[in-house]
């Protein structure tokens, strides 16, 4: 009788619902230097929509503002995410890999529409519509030439303070900040709120059972950069003269730093299946990211250039691989144009460069050497899984790119933005066994350029020159492997173990 009563009864079995989200301000336990320490409550599960809270406080009397690309996230230096003695995460170049994975990924109406309210970035381009002159009569812009827009972007990058409507402006417009201006009191300043899902890797996509540490102190650590690295200042900027607008280090400084974190509350049915699985051993799989910091010297302009870098990874299993290069000359005179826009965010290319990766003893290219620009975008694109957004001239500083009209060597756009990635992954879903094993050979990276000497006119090479792409270039590799944080249960309390 009891299998014929199951056969009508048509009563669901609801899982409890009783949920809530709990919103909380927490203040940091110390705070120096640019460094904050942060502990969580163990409670509920972490939601990767929490938030890092800032404000910045202008030390100056000039014009200063965030930069247009990645706005607050560009402040963030590193990020820690441990429990006890264990280290969840440890990304250093945070506003790097951030910006390549979690902004430069999504469509610029995004950018700017959702995610400027939180990160305060105001970045879009234009087609200049006539030519551009300077006062002394040399050409700054082309028509048809894509240039920052002056009137939509955060700021205005025009010509030198004392230039007119019609010379030494784009498009009619002269340098200064159209938006979201930094100002000496920190209250009149836009809140930047980022994402805790963009900055640690182990909460991307997922919810972490805090509760299940509840015998552990749980650290989020957060260091910024110096002022210099993601801010402008208009007053250090005489653009006739090809200066940047880089910000002094301690041109602004930062106030009111907090969390605001989301603690789910799950009903406590549903916990205690939970806390049961830590008997046999509860896993968490995410990404570490592991950043590996290198140079390239100074090359020889039509003369091919190659060096070897070593990654290692031995026993870990890799599945992404990102490069990130950005030249060391003093950002002066002929270099100043096409830094003077993203400054330390950007991403330096080369007009002719290849790479390979040299993996578990094989290359991973047939060809020993790619200079196609195309190609790198290609290979870029399965990294991220979806295409780079930013426009061609930002990317592909080939010479077909100039011939087009689309940019000239002197563009602050031209070549900015290259980062070269590889994807390791095996078409298998999942992050422990979807990457590649690396085993006793380490992962070698062969690079490649024939760069090209100084650009000048005959009239005025601090005006109209460009430096070279000859120069020597720190090198930022972004590892992501397979990291496991396995929970089981002890005797008094539960026991950590984090692994590759």
């Amino acid at each position: 009788m009891e299998v014929l009563k199951q056969l009508y009864n048509y009563d669901t079995q609801d899982a409890p619902m009783v949920m809530d989200i709990r919103s909380e301000s927490v203040l940091p336990l110390s705070s120096g230097n640019r460094k904050y320490v942060f502990r969580l409550e163990p409670n509920g599960y972490l939601d990767e929509n929490s938030l890092l809270l800032f404000k910045l406080k202008n030390t100056t009397a000039n014009e200063l503002r965030l930069n247009v690309l990645n706005g607050g996230l560009g402040a963030i230096k590193n990020v820690r995410f441990s429990v006890g003695d264990f280290i969840l995460n440890d990304v250093n170049g945070v506003n790097e890999i951030a910006t390549l994975e979690h902004l430069l990924t999504k469509s610029r109406a995004f950018q700017n529409s959702v995610l400027s309210q939180y990160l305060g970035n105001q970045f879009y381009t234009k087609v200049a519509s006539s030519q551009q002159k300077d006062g002394a009569g040399l050409q700054r812009v082309g028509k048809g030439e894509l240039v920052n827009d002056p009137e939509l972007g955060g700021i205005s990058l025009g010509g030198s303070d004392n230039a007119s409507n019609t010379a030494g402006a784009v498009d009619g417009k002269v340098l200064g900040v159209n938006s979201l201006k930094i100002k000496t009191n920190q209250d009149d300043n836009h809140q930047v709120a980022v994402p805790l899902g963009m900055i640690i890797p182990a909460l991307r996509g997922r919810t972490i059972p805090l509760f299940l540490f509840d015998e552990y102190r749980i650290y989020i650590t957060i260091e910024f950069h110096d002022a210099s690295v993601f801010c402008y200042n208009m007053a250090k900027t005489d653009y006739s003269g090809n200066e940047t607008l880089d910000a002094g280090a301690n041109d602004a400084t930062f106030h009111d730093v907090k969390l605001q974190v989301d603690y789910i509350i799950e009903p406590a049915e549903l916990v205690e299946q939970v806390k049961s699985k830590v008997k046999d051993g509860y896993a968490m799989n995410f990404y570490d990211i592991v950043r590996v910091e290198s140079q390239l010297p100074t090359g020889t302009a039509g003369t091919l250039q190659r060096k070897e870098f070593k990654l290692g990874q031995n026993n870990r299993e890799v599945h992404k691989i990102f490069m990130w290069r950005q030249f060391t000359d003093a950002p002066t005179n002929k270099r100043a144009r096409s830094q003077a826009l993203l400054g330390s965010q950007r991403c330096d290319g080369i007009n002719k460069e290849s790479v390979n990766y040299y993996i578990n003893g094989q290359d991973k290219f047939p060809e020993s050497e790619v200079f196609q620009n195309g190609f790198h975008y290609d290979q870029l694109g399965l990294a991220l899984d979806v295409d780079l957004n930013v426009e061609r001239p930002m990317y592909e500083n080939s010479k077909d790119t100039q011939l087009a009209g689309l940019a000239t060597r002197t563009n602050p756009l031209m070549g900015t933005m290259k980062p070269l990635g590889v994807d390791l992954r095996n078409g298998n879903a999942g992050i422990v066994g979807g990457g590649t094993q690396i085993g006793d050979y380490p992962i070698l990276v062969k690079y490649a350029r024939e760069p090209v000497a100084d650009l000048e006119t005959s009239n005025s090479p601090d005006i109209m020159g460009n430096k070279g792409d000859d120069g020597a270039m720190n090198i930022n590799f972004y590892v992501l492997a397979s990291r496991r944080a396995v929970i089981t249960s002890g005797i008094n309390r539960n026991d950590v173990v984090v692994s590759y």
